[in-house]
């Protein structure tokens, strides 16, 4: 579209209408308490600078200046940036001439922390170089992460025994020996008796035994390194990682980093904010560490040697009893991890009045719910753009992994690493807008505040576009072109995080992990018993599920401050520890209600002495009226008469506007946000009686009683549309008198939309087309090897859903994925196939045509015949009116307009006669009938009779004739910032 024309659209608000009808006004106006919270509408409009986003600041591999940190800093400051995380890091930046803990580097930490408190921002920092996880050259192997390691000899008994083992393989020529045994060769099952321990018979190598008659097998084992250094530090910088499982290893590791800056840190912490932050913990897993037996024996009450040849993969006892060792040898090093590292980390800061914050996820040997349960602060992430290298995308569930522990247990911040980027991902190319609809959906997810990734540290005050992090991350940076306009974009922001901050959040479901729950948490969305549409949700172990009581048959914790949740749901429950059935017993017999599968069996041998009373508590708790299994939810919620908390009933049938609920004293928050970049048009239905509802505007803070709603048995209805990417905050709050407009007419017609009972139409198959324009602004995954066997929606112009699960064998349905590097067909039975790749780059508005003919794909670019994929092995159908949790919870990211389906394979004629037609005018007010300014006037949009009806009477306004178009006239000339934009 020429920029003249777009012009000529937004002009155009000359054809409104403001009409202030007095009748309207009376019915309307409803006098609000003045106990009701006006500090919450003054911090809405002028949220404290504290509650702000922050942003993570990386130093790059020694390029660091005095100059540039303080230009860094007030930027931050001025574009209202609370504060920051500081990270060293290498990624491919040539070193500069700044060492890391050199005496210059030491120089300029200090200054960074003077400059901070000089601003009011909060200063904090990785606890190590790069950033993952706690190491640097300063780490010896004995202080390094330690692994199990053994060497196997076999020997004939009936003799005394003199000779060298062989050592174990070791790494930097360190090793500990740890257990001697002898076991049995050649058996597939070891008895646990028949396991021999030598160790004292095992001196300088050599073993002096006097073996008894037969085939023996030895086995030498010890404990050495693991070569695994902190992550993409400084090339200096760069080290061997502490034993996880070693307070003194982490507490060495501490004072080497930390003790020329501690001083000055503590001083700083009786007066402002100093953090330290553990990331996402990339490092891998470690096994041993030199008191791991005793460790293990106090834990489990028995000695763990005997079974030690199950680490070596051999069966000792029984298949039942190893399977039983492992889950308690996996138990073990879970919570050596979280109580000897991440909780003493915890007492250590604790120590100085230092916050502490982690990414509490990663690696197989953490149970993230109980790691997070260790330190002041958790954070999520979530990545933007193309993710080609791994499924960067499936760590959107650790937002809502850290909200529910901040929920449980009463914390505010619910943090999250926003926006990172892959090579290729950003390139300067993301703005704004292109994130915003992303950052709402984390809200929704309960994000309470946002850490960008990244804000590169500018060495140079001047210079643009400046340093990098590389290829990595968003260009959050004081250079980039829209930093001064983005504030706008960071008020909004900052205006959400308060009202988050500084309310309670609502669910109606509460999700028990499992206790075999090892590596990533598991998410309901991705299970038989995902929560239903209009149901929100928290998640526990067992370990937060045991301070629960029941008051009126609802679950309460300690930081539950509504009325509580409404059921338990039982994620993975074919295996149970007694400790949790137990807890289970106490819940249900107090009045909980409780759905998921009976347990079969317990966790870990102690508890598997006990099976007895295993079965006979699971008969006892699944004999209760209370307790249900295999039941879909929504019949239990209904049954239980809990309704959906909010609903959107979208024209279109598929819109993706997410919701979280919040409270305050007096006030139910509820904020919503459209996912997608197309304008929605529908009827919002909320759980709540009593209460009026209000509009905030987050971007103008503008707060607008609702002018027209109803109210069922069930809540509150009111009629919203929201602009692509569009969000609001809807609050209820009392009011001493109730009056209301219930309907809204235009000539004779509701504004309410009628679409609760929408027939589903059957979907197209075989023979059918789609067009549309549209405009990709990410790389998308192109090739097979980019795929990585997944897919995410923001690649797709058209999201494929499981064709087998929605028709049966033989069934596909189709995708479209369209990016700037070209346009990928597939099928999709329950996984995608590619049939088609076109790998032409694509720039600016794109007329696309997809034609199915015969089952075999034809694709047109821009009018032309681009090519056709193979025939299909499958009935492919194309769905519209459908959307599964990741479509809704993703969205395409780019420009999407005039998508047009046709239930025939179209020709070029008509193909041609579209695309000539141009690119359609952009969305505009003027497109609806009507909108609301404060003071109960409205804006008519087009001519008619609008009609005001309230539950006793009526009012009617004629609109007979609109304001003239006002246009604006050419040329134009078009001037970019100075050293910003084009010769």
């Amino acid at each position: 579209m020429e920029r003249r024309t777009f012009l000529k659209i937004l002009s155009s608000a000359g054809i409104v209408s403001l009409v202030s009808p007095a009748f309207a006004m009376g019915v309307c106006r409803n006098k609000v308490s003045k106990s009701s919270s006006t500090l919450l509408e003054s911090t809405f409009r002028n949220p404290p600078f504290s509650s702000g986003v922050y942003t993570w600041w990386h130093w790059m591999n020694g390029n660091i200046t005095k100059d540039g940190i303080t230009c860094d800093l007030e930027a931050m400051k001025a574009n209202g940036i609370a504060g920051y995380q500081l990270f060293e890091a290498g990624s491919g930046i040539p070193i500069g001439p700044v060492e890391s803990l050199s005496d210059e580097w030491v120089d300029l930490i200090l200054h960074t922390l003077k400059e901070s408190e000089r601003l009011g921002l909060e200063f904090a920092m990785h606890n190590c170089p790069g950033w993952s996880s706690s190491g640097g050259p300063w780490i010896t192997p004995d202080k390094a992460m330690q692994i199990i390691t053994w060497s196997e000899t076999k020997v004939t008994g009936g003799k005394q025994i003199r000779m060298p083992l062989p050592t174990p393989k070791h790494m930097f020529d360190y090793y500990i020996d740890t257990f001697c045994l002898a076991i049995p060769a050649n058996m597939e099952v070891i008895p646990k008796s028949s396991v021999l321990e030598l160790s004292g018979q095992l001196k300088d190598g050599v073993l002096t035994w006097a073996a008894p008659a037969g085939e023996w097998l030895i086995m030498r084992f010890g404990q050495t390194a693991k070569d695994q250094k902190n992550k993409s530090a400084p090339s200096k910088s760069t080290g061997l990682d502490c034993d996880k499982f070693s307070t003194e290893a982490l507490d060495y590791h501490l004072d080497c980093m930390f003790k020329r800056l501690m001083p000055a840190m503590e001083k700083v912490a009786k007066h402002s904010k100093i953090g330290l932050l553990i990331d996402s913990y990339e490092t891998g897993d470690q096994d041993w560490t030199s008191d791991m037996p005793a460790y293990f024996e106090q834990k489990h009450r028995y000695a763990l040697y005997p079974f030690l040849p199950a680490l070596a993969n051999k069966v000792v006892e029984s298949e039942e009893s190893t399977k039983r060792f492992l889950f308690d040898f996996r138990r073990t090093r879970a919570d050596l991890f979280a109580e000897r590292y991440y909780a003493h980390f915890q007492k250590r800061c604790k120590e100085k009045g230092i916050i502490t914050y982690t990414e509490p996820y990663g690696g197989n040997m953490m149970e993230e719910l109980q790691v997070a349960q260790q330190l002041d602060i958790n954070m999520g992430e979530f990545w933007c753009g193309q993710t080609v290298l791994w499924a960067n995308y499936k760590y959107n569930r650790t937002v809502k992994q850290v909200a529910s522990i901040a929920h449980t247990l009463g914390g505010k911040i619910v943090g999250a690493e926003a926006f990172t980027s892959e090579p290729d991902a950003d390139k300067w190319l993301l703005y704004p807008y292109a994130l915003k609809s992303l950052g709402d959906y984390m809200f929704t997810r309960g994000l309470s505040r946002i850490y960008f990734h990244r804000f590169a540290h500018q060495p140079h005050p001047t210079a643009a576009p400046g340093m990098t992090m590389g290829a990595w991350g968003l260009h959050f940076d004081r250079t980039n072109t829209w930093w001064k306009p983005g504030k706008a974009w960071i008020d909004y922001l900052n205006r959400c995080q308060h009202i988050f901050q500084s309310s309670t959040f609502y669910g109606d479901i509460l999700y028990h992990n499992g206790d075999d729950s090892f590596g990533s948490t598991i998410e309901p969305e991705q299970t038989p018993l995902a929560p239903p549409e209009g149901y929100d949700y928290d998640m526990v172990n067992t370990e937060i599920l045991d301070k629960a009581h029941i008051k009126d048959g609802k679950i309460l914790l300690p930081a539950t401050r509504f009325d509580g949740y409404k059921l338990l749901v039982l994620l993975k429950s074919e295996t149970m520890s007694l400790h949790t059935l137990r807890i289970l017993d106490r819940l249900v017999d107090e009045g909980m209600v409780l759905v998921g599968q009976k347990p079969q069996h317990t966790l870990g041998l102690c508890d598997g002495e006990k099976e007895n009373e295993f079965v006979a508590l699971v008969k006892k708790v699944w004999q209760y009226p209370n307790v249900y299994e295999g039941e879909d939810l929504q019949i239990i919620l209904n049954r239980l008469g809990v309704s959906p908390d909010f609903v959107y009933y979208s024209e279109t049938g598929n819109s993706a506007v997410h919701a979280i609920h919040y409270q305050q004293e007096g006030v139910e928050i509820y904020f919503l946000a459209n996912r997608k970049r197309a304008y929605e048009k529908g009827t919002a239905h909320f759980r709540i009686k009593g209460y009026i509802p209000e509009l905030w505007d987050p971007y103008t803070t503008e707060i607008l009683q609702c002018p027209v709603y109803r109210t069922d048995s069930e809540g509150v209805e009111i009629p919203l549309n929201f602009t692509p990417a569009g969000s609001m905050f809807v609050v209820f709050r009392k009011a001493e008198k109730q009056r209301k407009c219930t309907n809204l007419k235009y000539n004779g017609v509701s504004l309410f939309p009628t679409i609760k009972n929408v027939v589903e139409q059957d979907s197209l198959s075989v023979n059918f087309s789609i067009t549309c324009w549209i405009k990709p602004e990410v790389d998308i995954a192109i090739t097979e090897e980019q795929e990585l066997g997944d897919m995410c929606a923001r690649f797709f112009a058209i999201y494929p859903l499981e064709g087998e699960r929605r028709h049966g064998n033989g069934h596909s349905a189709v995708g479209l994925s369209v990016g700037r590097n070209g346009v990928v067909v597939y099928e999709r039975t329950i996984h995608n196939k590619a049939v088609y790749r076109n790998l032409r780059p694509l720039s600016g508005w794109t007329h696309l045509a997809l034609i199915y003919q015969n089952n075999v794909p034809h694709l047109w670019i821009n009018g032309v015949y681009a090519g056709a994929g193979t025939t299909s092995s499958t009935i492919v159908h194309l769905e519209t009116l459908h959307s599964d949790l990741l479509c809704k919870a993703d969205a395409y990211e780019g420009g999407l307009c005039n998508l047009c389906i046709h239930s025939s394979s179209i020709d070029q004629t008509e193909i041609t006669k579209l695309y000539q037609k141009g690119v359609p005018a952009p969305f505009h007010p003027s497109e609806q009938v009507i909108s609301w300014l404060p003071n109960y006037q409205f804006i008519a949009w087009q001519a008619g009779i609008y009609e005001f009806v309230s539950e006793h009477t009526s009012f009617r306004k004629h609109v007979d004739i609109l304001p003239a178009r006002i246009l604006l006239e050419g040329p134009w000339r078009v001037r970019f910032p100075k050293k910003y934009g084009s010769n």
